[in-house]
């Protein structure tokens, strides 16, 4: 995995910990007597679930699409090959 490809994963595992951290706290607020209080803090807490699954989903997104070799550019094969005298590309430049 490039190094790019692992930041950015542990930048969306960071947030997905800063929204539970936010979660655990506003669920202080459930012990309000208060109805309206109640429900918007229900409502947080289900959208902040939902925000941390959808990143949850991404950060699996990218660790399953994980690229083990890079194609080289089509310049950069060519240029390689003319020194090879055994490959197809040399001999059509021989």
């Amino acid at each position: 995995m490039d190094e790019d490809t692992r930041d950015l994963i542990v930048g969306l595992c960071t947030r997905i910990g800063m929204i539970m951290e936010d979660t655990s706290v506003a669920k202080l607020t459930l012990r309000a007597k208060d109805q309206l209080t109640w429900q918007r803090t229900l409502d947080y807490i289900s959208a902040a679930v939902a925000l941390a699954n959808l990143l949850m989903r991404a950060a699996q997104a990218l660790n399953a699409c994980e690229i083990t070799a890079r194609p080289t550019r089509p310049s950069e094969a060519v240029a390689d090959n003319l020194y090879d005298r055994e490959s197809p590309e040399a001999a059509s430049f021989t």
